[in-house]
């Protein structure tokens, strides 16, 4: 056999050795880079669920301390509910005594006041007001409710946005007697949110039954998250349906803060029609499973670069 046939034959199967080495290398770059974006896929499913998960267990918490405060509200009504006064049944002496005593109301709230089935209050910083078509005072007094907290309204008589916290009270028959309110300003109401702790860039909010925010650190009135959440959010205003009537979740919305989605944990509030909860920006979120992943892509480039480099030292070798 002559040298040129023999020097043919090396260099055949040269080449086929490095088409195969190139064939490998080429499967090992391809697994690598399945395995990157499976990985970076797995971190991220795993991250947003260890995430929701947290911010579950802190709205559960944000909501209780939240729910205790509106029955300690409650709570402050009793010295009026079971007052020797009561007794009499005589609704103008029961008025006279309430706008003779304010010093009695707790300093929560901005005034008290009671009202027969007429609708006509007595306050007790000496005012009267005609609240007979306000639906706190139509749930106590002609509906059974045994307490209501109604949506900010702007009080008759002092013109701020205020909510009241109502009961009745009830005579011998075991019929109502009287509603008894007591009114809070809605800055004093949220000034306890505002000292909330919650973790940076995350936000804390309660909207009322129709939507609109009673508090939120950075969204103000322009917003409802019910009819107004503005274009390319209209899935806020799903969940939010969901929190005001009582239902418990979390969702991943259109961003609010430059994300392509954020977090939405919501929950209803007992004892009241309102809904809370927190939105945690997507990048937090996606944070530790965006590290894994940036990891995962380092590692997978330093292969393929360890795979080319070792194609070139074989090459090398086979020349």
């Amino acid at each position: 056999m002559s040298d040129a046939i023999i020097e043919k034959s090396k260099k055949k199967a040269r080449s086929l050795i490095l088409n195969l080495i190139l064939m490998i290398g080429i499967g090992f770059a391809v697994l690598i880079g399945i395995q990157v974006y499976s990985l970076s896929k797995i971190a991220k499913i795993n991250s947003r669920a260890d995430h929701a998960e947290s911010y579950v267990m802190l709205t559960e918490s944000i909501k209780e301390t939240l729910e205790n405060s509106i029955q300690g509200y409650f709570m402050q009504l009793n010295p009026y509910v079971n007052s020797e006064i009561m007794k009499s049944e005589n609704f103008d002496l029961v008025g006279n005594w309430l706008q003779q005593n304010p010093q009695i109301r707790a300093k929560d709230f901005d005034y008290i006041m009671i009202a027969d089935s007429s609708g006509y209050s007595y306050n007790d910083n000496g005012t009267r007001t005609n609240i007979a078509e306000r639906d706190y005072f139509k749930a106590i007094m002609f509906n059974g409710a045994k307490t209501y907290v109604d949506n900010p309204v702007i009080s008759k008589t002092t013109g701020k946005k205020v909510i009241h916290v109502a009961k009745p009270i009830y005579g011998r028959d075991g019929k109502v007697f009287v509603m008894i309110a007591g009114v809070i300003n809605v800055e004093n109401l949220i000034q306890p949110m505002k000292n909330l702790t919650v973790p940076e860039g995350v936000s804390l909010y309660v909207i009322d039954h129709e939507g609109d925010i009673i508090y939120h650190p950075t969204f103000k009135d322009e917003i409802n998250f019910i009819s107004n959440t503005g274009k390319g959010h209209e899935d806020l205003s799903v969940v939010a349906k969901k929190m005001v009537n009582g239902e418990s979740g979390h969702a991943f919305i259109s961003s609010y803060t430059g994300s392509k989605y954020d977090l939405i944990v919501y929950s209803g509030l007992n004892g009241t029609q309102w809904g809370m909860g927190v939105t945690v920006p997507g990048r937090i979120v996606d944070s530790l499973g965006d590290k894994i992943a940036n990891a995962t892509i380092v590692f997978g480039l330093i292969m393929i670069i360890i795979i080319l480099l070792l194609l070139l030292f074989l090459n090398d070798l086979l020349q």
